[in-house]
């Protein structure tokens, strides 16, 4: 990536912030040239989108978030699924059993 298509990137990735969370402060433009200089663009959209939800989650809570920490758990979601950490599953998503994900087949299952 050239240094002009980090810096345009980077600017999207700001216009995509201020347009999914306006009541929240921007993060400095450094922030946002380190994450597109360091994530693909899809993960930093994700980390961005992700953080969206979870500060829309804890509105109207006794610990609505602040910027920096959307800023934080943005960059967080962005690491852990560069480095394929698994993402944790909410009470509001399917929960997978551990021997469903990994392909593994119990072969007493079911039996008695």
């Amino acid at each position: 990536m050239t240094v002009n298509e980090q810096m345009a990137t980077a600017a999207q990735f700001r216009y995509l912030w201020t347009a999914l969370m306006p009541n929240l402060q921007v993060p400095p433009s450094q922030q946002f040239l380190v994450w597109s200089g360091t994530y693909p663009p899809e993960l930093v959209s994700r980390g961005i989108n992700r953080a969206t939800g979870k500060v829309r989650k804890m509105l109207g809570t006794a610990t609505p978030m602040t910027s920096d920490d959307a800023m934080r758990y943005a960059t967080s979601v962005m690491r852990n699924e560069l480095l394929g950490v698994p993402r944790h599953v909410g009470n509001d998503e399917p929960k997978v059993p551990h021997m469903a994900r990994t392909g593994f087949r119990d072969p007493h299952h079911g039996r008695r």
